[in-house]
């Protein structure tokens, strides 16, 4: 109150001392108060979208998610075939471990572990390595899964994410991710934003060794490298750690009337960071994700990946 006061005190005294001041004649007739006229014709500056335009066609991607675990002897091979699809498909098809029973099922997150459990429940999953691709449930063989990924990548999407994150402090970064739309979704069907955190190059002891039980076969990639396998020869990627903004795998439901052409729909938060993860290494990967009556109505219709610090654009 008193800063108030204060300005309207100095505002009184400024318009007094003009008022009472002798006003010599001006010979170009110009107001000595100054104009009252906005003589500037530059308008001010559009806002800068972080994401860009929003595009009339998003690009299709794929995400490979894989149940899994340090104390599975096969498990290697899911993770082989992972890589490989990965791999022939930079920034197209992305993958997520979710770890079973092990050191990394839990750790930083209990929402994890009931992922895990939910995703082998939901796509009947009895064994490990197991996994499917965009919740599709036919896709369940690791072996198909780069042609099952790849054949994805030539669909057209109902729509496309981008993803801004923004560091706020040493372990607390704001994530904001965003679902755009290109058309509008079939009537009665349901769409959810799915976001985690997931993290590469892990290994912090021997809790962390991965069984191999290929270990004797010469035909395997996996071949000679120890059972179980110390850091040097194996550490666990895309790995999930974190689930954000809403539990489980489904996440949060999209109104309705978000889904259509250029409409958005975003989920922001600040996340906070467990100390014991490397920040270098850690993605922010979003799914547009159908849920249907049962797991064959399932379907991812886009996913996205994103730097930790870093945005990434429609696309």
């Amino acid at each position: 109150m008193k800063k108030i006061l204060s300005i309207s005190l100095s505002a009184m005294l400024l318009f007094g001392f003009a008022a009472c001041k002798k006003n010599n004649g001006n010979s170009i007739g110009t107001n000595p108060f100054g104009s009252t006229t906005n003589n500037n014709t530059t308008p001010p500056p559009t806002p800068v979208d972080p994401l860009g335009p929003m595009p009339d066609v998003f690009t299709k991607k794929a995400v490979i998610e894989e149940a899994t675990a340090a104390w599975c002897g096969y498990c290697p091979n899911g993770a082989y075939f992972m890589k490989a699809a990965v791999d022939a498909n930079p920034d197209r098809v992305y993958g997520i471990a979710y770890h079973d029973g092990d050191v990394m099922s839990d750790m930083y997150d209990p929402f994890t572990t009931t992922s895990t459990a939910d995703l082998e429940a939901r796509y009947a999953i009895s064994g490990i390595p197991g996994g499917i691709v965009n919740r599709m449930a036919s896709t369940n063989n690791y072996n198909t899964w780069n042609s099952d990924a790849t054949a994805e990548l030539a669909k057209t999407p109902l729509g496309g994410l981008g993803i801004i994150t923004k560091k706020v402090n040493a372990t607390t970064y704001t994530i904001d991710v965003h679902a755009g739309f290109s058309s509008t979704a079939a009537a009665g069907d349901e769409y959810y934003l799915v976001a985690y955190l997931l993290e590469d190059g892990v290994h912090k002891g021997s809790a962390y060794d991965q069984h191999n039980y290929m270990d004797a076969d010469a035909s395997s990639p996996w071949y000679q490298k120890g059972d179980p396998m110390p850091a040097s020869n194996y550490v666990h990627n895309h790995l999930l750690r974190q689930v954000l903004f809403a539990k489980g795998i489904w996440g949060t439901l999209i109104p309705s009337v978000k889904i259509k052409a250029k409409g958005e729909f975003n989920v922001s938060a600040d996340v906070d960071m467990s100390t014991e993860y490397d920040l270098s290494k850690v993605t922010v990967i979003a799914m547009i994700v159908k849920k249907g009556s049962a797991a064959a109505q399932d379907y991812i219709e886009n996913v996205q990946e994103c730097k930790l610090g870093e945005i990434k654009k429609w696309d």
